[in-house]
């Protein structure tokens, strides 16, 4: 009787996972629906009230259920045909708290930066697509919009790590000589010294696998995400006459390298039918 006990045990808790799991996809199933259905209608109201909600849960640090439904939020609008005036300013208020946020939890490092990505894509887009009527306000829109981007691009920048090389990891860390075998429960070690270092090591080895997965992420967002950004910039400098001084303030701002500088002004250039003045223009030969 009593050796049936661990595997009973072991297919109850192994059932309760399922059912936690199971529990969880359909919330955010249901949170999905709910939200393309106040998107769907165009009730900026509603979709603004979820995103101060969500934002109310915050906390100190962070949820990986905070940013799966901010993302969906900003996912479902980016997807939207309502997605126009009426919606823009909910864009907004994604993108400003999400780029208020500058540390969260260690596993939620990559999940912060994927969101923030997640708002101004589609921010750019929006903006974009106002082809009439760019007066003042429109350029301010165009000004913040354009600061979020940069304070996006230098953390990014400050955050990815030149020529980064992998730190080793493990599957299960061995602890120190005589603490046991691979993957030990810290506990099981009678040695206080032998289970501090073997604590230790298991830590070490923990944050080694966040920076590796984090600098992975960087690196295809580096590549991949930013040519995006860049051909969302050009749009929005398109009408002539662009203000050349303020978009390179802001490219400054955000570390883009040389070579997108110049792709960035050069479409810029094209777009607009106009040239940089001959002050960008040396600026960008002589940068390093």
């Amino acid at each position: 009787m009593c050796s049936q006990f661990p595997i009973r045990f072991l297919f109850v808790a192994l059932l309760c996972g399922i059912v936690l799991n199971v529990c969880a996809g359909d919330e955010m199933s249901a949170y999905t629906q709910s939200v393309r259905d106040a998107v769907g209608k165009g009730d900026a109201t509603t979709v603004m009230s979820m995103v101060d909600k969500l934002e109310e849960g915050f906390g100190t640090g962070g949820s990986t259920e905070y940013f799966q439904k901010i993302s969906i939020v900003c996912q479902s609008l980016a997807e939207s045909a309502h997605c126009g005036n009426a919606m823009y300013p909910v864009l907004v208020r994604c993108a400003d708290l999400l780029l208020e946020k500058e540390t969260v939890n260690g596993p939620l490092r990559s999940a912060l930066i994927q969101s923030q990505f997640d708002a101004i894509q589609p921010l750019l887009r929006e903006l974009a697509a106002t082809t009439s009527g760019r007066d003042r306000a429109w350029e301010e829109n165009r000004a913040h919009l354009m600061r979020l981007v940069s304070i996006f691009s230098k953390r990014v920048r400050s955050r990815l790590i030149e020529n980064f090389k992998p730190f080793p990891v493990s599957i299960n860390v061995a602890p120190p000589e005589g603490g046991g075998d691979s993957g030990s429960d810290p506990a099981s070690i009678k040695d206080p010294v032998v289970r501090a270092a073997y604590v230790k090591l298991i830590h070490e080895n923990s944050e080694n696998t966040l920076v590796n997965q984090e600098q992975r992420y960087l690196s295809d967002l580096a590549r991949d995400g930013f040519s995006r950004i860049e051909d969302g910039i050009v749009p929005l400098y398109s009408s002539a006459p662009p203000p050349y001084d303020e978009l390179y303030q802001f490219l400054q701002l955000g570390q883009f390298t040389q070579t997108q500088r110049i792709k960035i002004i050069r479409g810029v250039e094209r777009a607009s039918n106009t040239q940089a003045p001959v002050a960008i223009q040396k600026i960008l030969k002589t940068e390093p």
